[in-house]
């Protein structure tokens, strides 16, 4: 079965490697799509539950490079829905609220003369049970069917959200992008609400990054009914009789907010965070305990880089990864233990978040 998964521009390329991880799928890339085939309903009900740098994951429907001649055939697809259901198009990617409003109406006329011999539809704009999204790369649009109705990155442990930090599947991107694996262990320094933590943690430990609840289109969908909760379990077991992700911040409501949002994330027990000023952190780890350090800098941190790196330096293993999240104004060197490897800049709307990773240069016997 054909399928999609929308991704925030920028995250192309390491979608496509968690794809190939929890799936053993090769994707052909598009600007902020991922195409590619699955062979069982199994793998395919995998894709919302698992996958952290997905935003939207759908069924294949359609692709043309004009819209007006986007046609739909038969396919398996039409057994996700139920023979009554209501539904709403979303066009995304294209300028103008007019262009997206006729657009979704030419969509949706197309989707009610496929269907209405054996199905009874209605639109309803504030609440559908199922969502078609039209997305426009800006070469192609794209026509899918949304497996849960819902953008996946907005993940619902965030209730206890801090204004500077970034969506679940961003988090996600610099973690990998970083290097981060199972096997390290990870310091997040200047925590917020535990984003990136919590991400690490998921990740780590094969944990759904989606629940299940009653607003998900799958509810609607015989296919739901049929498939076994087995299906959404973690495909591996880390064991958990040791912390290796700890998150730490100078502010007690930080920290507060993030135990809350963990527990909600199910991962409570995997994190450990800890109130500590940052002129104080190389006296509550040892030097060298972490392989990676990621740090959030906002500009009201900037002021305390030089503290930040002398900190860091100290904790960090040789060979480790330091890992700075920035805005787009600040530029961050080499130091003298520290060897600037990689950068890059990945934007979500308005928003411009520069990454900075550096290694820990190996010591002079």
């Amino acid at each position: 079965m054909k399928t999609l998964v929308l991704v925030t521009p920028g995250l192309e390329e390491i979608a496509a490697q968690e794809l190939q991880e929890q799936l053993q799928e090769k994707a052909k890339i598009s600007p902020g799509v991922l195409e590619f085939s699955v062979s069982e309903k199994e793998k395919l009900l995998r894709l919302p539950f698992h996958l952290q740098s997905a935003r939207r994951a759908l069924l294949f429907l359609a692709k043309r490079k004009e819209a007006e001649k986007i046609s739909l055939k038969t396919e398996e697809w039409i057994s996700f829905l139920p023979k009554a259901f209501s539904f709403k198009v979303e066009v995304e990617n294209v300028s103008g609220q007019e262009n997206r409003f006729a657009l979704a109406g030419a969509t949706a006329t197309k989707i009610f003369d496929f269907l209405e011999k054996e199905h009874r539809m209605t639109i309803d704009l504030k609440k559908p049970q199922f969502l078609f999204v039209l997305y426009f790369t800006g070469k192609e649009y794209f026509l899918g069917l949304d497996l849960c109705g819902q953008e996946l990155n907005t993940r619902g442990y965030r209730l206890f959200p801090h204004s500077a930090t970034f969506k679940g599947d961003l988090a996600y991107y610099f973690l990998r992008t970083a290097g981060f694996s199972a096997e390290k262990k990870l310091l997040a320094l200047g925590v917020k609400d535990g984003t990136l933590a919590i991400e690490a943690a998921l990740f780590a430990h094969q944990r759904t990054v989606l629940k299940m609840n009653s607003q998900l289109s799958l509810r609607f969908s015989p296919w739901f009914s049929a498939e076994k909760t087995e299906s959404f379990s973690p495909l591996k077991i880390i064991p958990e009789n040791e912390k290796k992700i700890i998150g730490v911040d100078e502010g007690k409501q930080n920290i507060t907010a993030a135990i809350k949002n963990s527990q909600l994330a199910g991962v409570k027990n995997q994190i450990l965070f800890k109130k500590v000023n940052l002129e104080e952190l190389e006296n509550n780890f040892s030097p060298r305990e972490f392989e990676l350090i990621v740090v959030h800098l906002t500009l009201k941190d900037e002021p305390h880089l030089n503290e930040i790196f002398y900190q860091t330096e100290k904790l960090l293993a040789v060979q480790g990864i330091l890992c700075l999240l920035t805005g787009p104004t600040l530029e961050i060197n080499s130091s003298q233990k520290l060897i600037l490897k990689k950068k890059g800049k990945v934007s979500k709307g308005e928003s411009h978040y520069h990454y900075w990773i550096l290694e820990k240069k190996e010591e002079k016997k």
